[in-house]
C-alpha cells in the first residue's frame, strides 16, 4: 500500500538527536525518511507554523525527493506572522511548496 504523510513534524530537534535541549543521539532523520518510504509512504509534507519553520521546511524538501513543504502559520502567531509570511513566498520556488494556508 502506498502512503502520504499529510503533517509530518520533521523539524522537531529530536531528528537531530536532541531532546530538551540535551543531544542524546546522532541525527536520525535520513534513517526516519528510510523507513517511511519502506512502509509504502510516497510523500511526506513537512508542517511549519512560523515563517522561520516554512524556510527550513523549503530547505528540507530540497534536501530530500519525497518531501514537500506545506506553508502556513498557526492560529495563534497569526497576528505577527501573517505579513511576514505572505511576503516570504514570493519568489519561491513553487515545485517544493504544496500548500499555503491561513488557520
Amino acid at each position: 500500500m502506498r502512503y502520504v504523510d499529510i503533517g509530518a513534524n520533521l523539524l522537531d530537534p529530536m531528528f537531530q538527536g536532541v531532546y530538551r535541549e540535551k543531544s542524546l543521539h546522532s541525527p536520525d532523520l535520513d534513517h526516519v525518511l528510510a523507513r517511511a518510504r519502506r512502509s509504502g509512504a510516497v510523500r511526506v509534507f513537512v508542517t511549519a507554523g512560523t515563517v522561520q519553520e516554512s524556510r527550513d521546511a523549503l530547505n528540507l524538501a530540497r534536501e530530500h525527493n519525497a518531501v514537500y513543504a506545506d506553508r502556513g502559520e498557526a492560529p495563534l502567531l497569526k497576528s505577527t506572522v501573517s505579513k511576514q509570511l505572505r511576503f516570504s513566498c514570493r519568489g519561491t520556488t513553487k515545485d517544493f511548496i504544496v500548500g499555503f494556508f491561513l488557520c
